[in-house]
């Protein structure tokens, strides 16, 4: 039998407040959200390990109206298995509120956050790298030990 599966990562909106050149999500007519009904039956599958990290990516994530019911359903199924979001970085203060609602249950949250440079972010994200970079001076200030990842588009 072939191994369990180890990672799952949950696109969990194609909704993105940012216009990104690399990227053409944000041109996506349809906007759809993953229908959080549907998380238990990943939960419950049998072919997950029991150490699964679980993901969030999106669009952008924090844009996802049931971002905290989703992670009250996997906290309560599998205390450990929420790893990662995947962020632009942008909307601190719904990435600040959800941090202080679930700081407790999320011990091990890493969040990776998008930054393209100093010189090439707000032109690939057409958006302000200042606004990224005080959103991660702010969370580490608030989080000091949440563990923060910067990814960025080569």
């Amino acid at each position: 039998m072939a191994g369990k599966i180890k990672n799952v990562i949950i696109a969990l909106t194609n909704r993105c407040n940012l216009r990104c050149v690399m990227c053409d999500i944000w041109m996506e007519h349809k906007k759809v959200d993953f229908d959080f009904s549907l998380i238990n039956k990943i939960l419950d599958s049998k072919s997950l390990d029991e150490n699964v990290k679980i993901t969030f990516t999106g669009g952008e994530p924090f844009l996802y109206k049931n971002l905290d019911k989703i992670t009250q359903i996997i906290i309560k199924k599998n205390p450990t298995a929420l790893t990662t979001i995947s962020t632009n970085g942008t909307l601190q203060e719904k990435i600040i509120n959800y941090l202080e609602r679930n700081k407790k249950y999320l011990p091990k949250l890493t969040l990776s956050i998008s930054f393209d440079g100093i010189n090439k972010h707000d032109l690939q994200r057409n958006c302000s790298k200042q606004i990224v970079l005080n959103t991660i001076k702010e969370i580490q200030k608030r989080f000091p030990d949440l563990r923060i990842k910067i990814k960025f588009t080569i």
